[in-house]
């Protein structure tokens, strides 16, 4: 082996023997290492009349590395059919045919785990698709409950048209927010107790105009009823409750509207607990309610007031304009009643 350059032709019948010497005192990792070295001169010199690689795939065939003796057994046999030997072919084909079987077996149990795995998947598609039939199913139900729901609302706002307008605003207001539980459960709280109270007042009303026309009292009945301060008295009720219960729900509503809007454009509060007339616009919208007709109706201001208001913040918005009221609908978390 000194006297032969590695690599070469010459190289590879040396290692080929010292397998032969190895393979007879049973050294098993260094026959296969003398055999790989002269298999790679082999294949290096492009020697056709091989023997090392495919006693190399023999021996990786009977270790059970199929992939890598197909491979070696039918490099070999390519080889050898350009070198066209009779005897290297009887030797090679015996080996040959032990690998492909080796081969075609393990190929067929590959095939068989992959139509289990096609099957397998296949069952999951059709399980996930009657799932898919069944939630469909079930989000219908829920449709038809909730529109079962909204009749039943709808037959118990009936009930109530005889209340007076401020009442039925109130009740509008009320049914149109349903943003959350926590939302519906407080305004229609809120709503419950201001009917009881407009009732009393309207029944303590009803005494007391009974009394005057009893007593003939027309002029003082007349002056009674023509000024505007009961209005206005109960419309500051009114807008103190409201501003009252959304400052519960969304106590940082003002200072989350401020970060929207560009500093000079930025509302402060003169008194905590209560909403300036823009801020309660807002707080409609923020509500859901952002109709400005229905906004101007609640509020008892012209519709073109409403419109102002909204065009004044949103000419201060920081970002897009055309997104500040879908930002401000966004703002704030509904604060959890204690």
């Amino acid at each position: 082996m000194n006297l032969c350059k590695e690599g070469s032709h010459e190289y590879g019948i040396v290692a080929y023997y010292r397998y032969l010497i190895y393979r007879s005192l049973k050294k098993e990792e260094m026959k296969k290492y003398w055999l790989l070295k002269s298999a790679i001169c082999d294949v290096k010199c492009a020697i056709n009349d091989q023997a090392s690689l495919w006693m190399l795939a023999d021996i990786l065939s009977q270790e059970g590395d199929v992939e890598r003796s197909y491979k070696y057994i039918n490099f070999s046999w390519n080889a050898n059919k350009s070198f066209s030997t009779r005897i290297r072919s009887w030797q090679i084909s015996p080996v040959l045919g032990t690998i492909d079987h080796n081969y075609q077996a393990q190929l067929k149990k590959a095939n068989q785990r992959l139509v289990f795995a096609i099957i397998c998947v296949s069952l999951l598609v059709l399980s996930l698709g009657v799932l898919a039939f069944y939630v469909n199913k079930q989000k219908k139900y829920v449709t038809i409950a909730r529109n079962e729901l909204k009749k039943t609302n709808e037959q118990l706002e009936e009930l109530n048209k005889k209340l007076s307008a401020t009442n039925e605003m109130l009740k509008t207001s009320n049914d149109k927010l349903n943003e959350s539980n926590g939302v519906k459960e407080e305004y229609i709280g809120q709503f419950l107790g201001a009917c009881s109270h407009y009732i009393d007042k309207l029944d303590k009303l009803r005494l007391h105009v009974n009394k005057m026309v009893k007593n003939r009292e027309y002029q003082e009945l007349y002056s009674m009823t023509r000024s505007s301060e009961l209005k206005e008295h109960e419309l500051g009720e009114l807008y103190a409750n409201f501003d009252k219960v959304f400052l519960h729900l969304f106590p940082d509503f003002v200072e989350d509207l401020n970060s929207l809007l560009k500093p000079e454009a930025q509302i402060h509060l003169t008194d905590a607990a209560k909403l300036p007339a823009m801020v309660r616009v807002f707080a409609l919208i923020r509500l859901g309610i952002d109709d400005s007709t229905k906004i101007a109706e609640f509020l008892h201001y012209a519709v073109n007031t409403i419109y102002n208001y909204r065009a004044k913040l949103r000419n201060g918005a920081i970002g897009e304009r055309n997104e500040f009221e879908k930002n401000v609908k966004e703002l704030g978390t509904i604060k959890g009643k204690g």
